[in-house]
């Protein structure tokens, strides 16, 4: 079997981020840390092509085209700048990038 390496990539909670990673790279996990999101990725360490994977973030109660992305997980914030207390987002990734 090959080596692997796991990478984590901080993601914006805000509607968008661009990530550049080694193509056929494997999607782990969503988390938070340190009150901020990330997503753990695995990595052929031998791989050098690289492409462009996109990523959006959705907050509950918000509409959007779900048929071009797929649903990777959600993640909650404490955050004072929003009067609820709490920012709940909800990531999926642009199937052009898959």
């Amino acid at each position: 079997m090959k080596n692997r390496i796991i990478y984590k990539y901080q993601i914006s909670r805000f509607p968008e981020t661009s990530i550049s990673m080694p193509v056929n790279s494997i999607f782990l996990r969503l988390a938070v840390q340190d009150n901020e999101p990330y997503m753990w990725f695995m990595h052929d360490p031998e791989e050098k092509e690289r492409t462009d994977r996109k990523f959006i973030v959705r907050m509950t109660g918000k509409t959007f085209d779900l048929a071009e992305s797929r649903y990777l997980g959600s993640f909650q914030l404490e955050d004072a700048d929003n009067h609820w207390g709490r920012f709940v987002g909800h990531v999926f990734e642009f199937e052009e990038s898959l």
